[in-house]
C-alpha cells in the first residue's frame, strides 16, 4: 500500500451511488476511507439533488444541486438530500483535494476559502454551461484560487492545456474540463 497512513474522506449525495461507494470501501477493506452520504454546499440542511430520469443510461450528465445546470430541467427528478459544509471537515493540512461536484465548484470554493491555506494541491472537474455561468463562473474560481496562492492550470478531457479565451466560449456552450491548482 503506497500511503498506509493516509486518510481519505469522500462525499456522495446520491443515495443510490452512496450504496455502491460503501460497498466498494467495505469489499476493498479500506479502513482509512470514510464516506458520507451528503452533498457539499454553502449551507447546512436539506437541499434538492436533481437526478436524471435517464438514470440507467451511463451517458447522462451527473446528478447536481444546481437547478437547470445542463438546461434539461424537464429531465430531472428531485431527491431531498442532506447538505454539509466542506470547511467543517478541513481541520488540518490536506495533501490533495479532488472535487467533481457537477457545477457547485464556485459555491464550495467560496465556502472553503478561509480553509484553502490547509490545502496543498487540488484537482477539480469544472462544469460550465450557459445556464449556470452566473453561479459557477470559471474566472471567479480562478481568482479565488490565485488569491490564495495557487497556480491554476486548466485542461480539456484529453489533457490539452486550455487557452484563456476558452472561458469566453462558456457563455455559448457547455464545457467540462479539469482544473489543477498547486501552491506556489
Amino acid at each position: 500500500k503506497p500511503l498506509p497512513d493516509s486518510e481519505i474522506i469522500g462525499f456522495e449525495p446520491s443515495p443510490e451511488n452512496f450504496k455502491i461507494l460503501q460497498k466498494n470501501v467495505k469489499e476493498n477493506k479500506l479502513p482509512r476511507v470514510k464516506v458520507f452520504n451528503f452533498a457539499l454546499s454553502n449551507k447546512v440542511g436539506e437541499i434538492n439533488l436533481h437526478v436524471s430520469f435517464e438514470e440507467n443510461d451511463p451517458w447522462t450528465w451527473g446528478d447536481k444541486i444546481i437547478y437547470n445546470m445542463w438546461g434539461d430541467e424537464d429531465n430531472d427528478k428531485k431527491v431531498t438530500v442532506k447538505a454539509v459544509l466542506l470547511s467543517n471537515y478541513i481541520t488540518k493540512p490536506v495533501d490533495f483535494l479532488k472535487m467533481d461536484i457537477e457545477g457547485s465548484e464556485q459555491m464550495v470554493l467560496e465556502e472553503i476559502e478561509p480553509k484553502l491555506s490547509f490545502i496543498k494541491e487540488m484537482v477539480m472537474e469544472y462544469h460550465g454551461t450557459k445556464t449556470s455561468i452566473n453561479v459557477n463562473d470559471f474566472s471567479v474560481i480562478r481568482n479565488i484560487l490565485e488569491r490564495n496562492g495557487f497556480v491554476v492550470k486548466s485542461y480539456t478531457k484529453d489533457l490539452r492545456f486550455t487557452f484563456p479565451n476558452f472561458v469566453a466560449n462558456l457563455r455559448k456552450t457547455s464545457s467540462v474540463f479539469t482544473i489543477k491548482a498547486l501552491k506556489n
